[in-house]
């Protein structure tokens, strides 16, 4: 629900504020993200392939989680930057 409430404030037609083109991105590249752990958390729970190995799946998770902060922490420092 989250995530509809937000794509519904970005793209709803004839408002008066548009938010900067860096908040699109960020709303996307998490969107992206955070539906990775949700695959990983899949993947480990039915113990496909090398996720067979629970702390595989655990190290998948650090590696999303560090993934996801630095892209978070580029696209806003970025979006400062540039406005």
């Amino acid at each position: 629900m989250p995530w509809i409430a937000i794509g519904v404030y970005l793209f709803s037609p004839g408002s008066a504020v548009e938010p900067p083109g860096f908040v699109y991105g960020i709303f996307f590249s998490l969107f992206v993200f955070f539906n990775t752990f949700a695959v990983n958390q899949w993947l480990q729970y039915r113990r496909v392939g090398r996720w067979h190995d629970y702390l595989f799946g655990e190290r998948v998770y650090v590696l999303l989680s560090l993934v996801a902060k630095s892209a978070l922490a580029w696209q806003v420092f970025a979006g400062t930057l540039a406005g």
